[in-house]
């Protein structure tokens, strides 16, 4: 990842750029960040945490992210961001939890899992992808509906496994 622009130009707020910094540290920060995606009361520092853990990639910080997604008193957006950066790190023991992440009650949830299972290619998350596709209307705020992003999904899956 890039350095961050200067905060006041590039439009990133300090969350985003202390994520950044944080993720440039060893896996001797996953204990802090692990503690503040989990507890921290405001919910964008703790999207932020599951932002940097994602970018640390241990098996710790994968077991932080996996426990934040399936935690369902978690705000969307936290247990999105870790349902993302699972994916995005090729988290492969994570891949039930993101397809259970399919069926969420929450968009946000269900689109960034939809989004993990065409980033890796996992053929057995079809099935509730194409239930998906079929139609889920739900619109995720700054994206665009679950369905379109359940179709992205399955044409990515149809290019080729990436599945070990």
């Amino acid at each position: 990842m890039p350095k961050p622009k200067k905060v006041n130009r590039s439009g990133l707020d300090p969350a985003t750029t202390a994520a950044w910094a944080i993720s440039r540290l060893d896996g001797r920060s996953t204990d802090r960040l692990t503690r503040l995606v989990r507890t921290d009361p405001d919910p964008n520092l703790r999207r932020m945490a599951a932002y940097a853990l994602g970018h640390i990639r241990n098996k710790r910080a994968e077991t932080a992210l996996r426990e934040v997604l399936g935690d369902r008193a978690q705000p969307s957006a936290v247990r999105g961001m870790a349902a993302e950066h699972l994916a995005a790190s090729f988290a492969w023991d994570a891949v039930p939890d993101l397809i259970t992440g399919l069926g969420d009650p929450e968009p946000e949830v269900r689109f960034w899992c939809a989004y993990g299972m065409g980033f890796m290619r996992v053929r057995s998350a079809l099935p509730r992808l194409r239930r998906l596709a079929a139609g889920d209307y739900a619109r995720v705020p700054g994206w665009w509906t679950v369905k379109r992003e359940a179709r992205w999904a399955i044409e990515q899956i149809a290019q080729g496994p990436w599945e070990r």
